[in-house]
This record gives C-alpha cells, structure tokens and sequence, in this order.
C-alpha cells in the first residue's frame, strides 16, 4: 500500500484536491440555492422535482416517479416523498397509469405552474450571479457536462 504522505498522485493540500473543491463548492452553491427558494417556501429536491414536472407536462408528456427519479439521478423512493410533498401542498396532482395501475402519472396543477415559473426565474438569477466568476470560461459549462455523465452537449 502506498504511504499518502509521499504519493505524488496525492494532493499536499486539501486546497489542491479536485474532489474536496467540488465538496466546498457544491455546498455553498446548495446554500445559495436553499435561500433563494426559501421565500418561495420550497426546498431544492422540491424545485428540481417541480421543475422537471413542469418540463415533461410542458411537452406533453404526463411522467411517472420513476422517469423523475431517472431524470434527476435521483432514488425513486426518495423522489416520492418529495413528489408527495408537493401533492400535499396542490402543486402536483397524481393519477394511477391507465394501462399500469402500479404506475403513478403526475401533472402540475396551475398553482404549481405559476410557482414553477416564478422559482425558475429565481433560481436563475441566483445561478447567474452564483457562476459570474466563471461563466466567461467556455470550458466550463463542456467541463460540467462531461462530469455530470452527458453524452452530448444540448443545443
């Protein structure tokens, strides 16, 4: 086993590390992201969540919590609380598939599509001003969009 005190592959500081700069940079774009909604009264698991339902019915698609779970890379269990969550609050309606009674379809109720709208606009907002130090870099939305798994780059 090698010693991590002489390994040249090994950061000297943690400042040096890829991963603990993505760790530092993840939670305090997550905190941004946290007070940003917080006057909407939504958490981000339920903003990704609405949002991507306001997505998917925006193109005439009715989506299961498993395409949601998949969507967002999240765990289907998990997203059904937060989908849940937002039933309970009228932002989301559910309905059990027609051809697969196992299968729950969700639609955004209009009040969901309102606050769907307003947050994304926040959300934005927060992102841009979030990233300004490095959204002149065109490296760094490519950089991301390999490190998040996609296969091509959208359009």
């Amino acid at each position: 086993m090698t010693d991590p005190r002489t390994d040249p592959m090994i950061p000297d500081a943690a400042g040096e590390s890829p991963g603990f700069l993505l760790w530092r940079v993840t939670l305090r774009w997550q905190r941004r992201m946290t007070a940003a909604l917080a006057p909407l009264g939504l958490t981000h698991a339920q903003f990704v969540q609405l949002m991507a339902v306001w997505w998917l019915t925006s193109e005439g698609r009715q989506p299961s919590e498993r395409e949601l779970a998949s969507l967002a890379g999240g765990d289907v269990a998990a997203v059904g609380q937060v989908l849940l969550s937002l039933e309970k609050r009228d932002l989301l309606a559910g309905t059990i598939g027609e051809f697969d009674p196992a299968r729950r379809l969700l639609d955004i109720t209009e009040t969901g599509r309102t606050l769907a709208e307003e947050s994304m606009a926040v959300v934005e907002a927060a992102d841009r001003e979030f990233f300004r130090p490095v959204s002149a870099e065109p490296a760094f939305l490519e950089s991301l969009h390999r490190l998040a798994g996609y296969q091509e780059q959208p359009a």
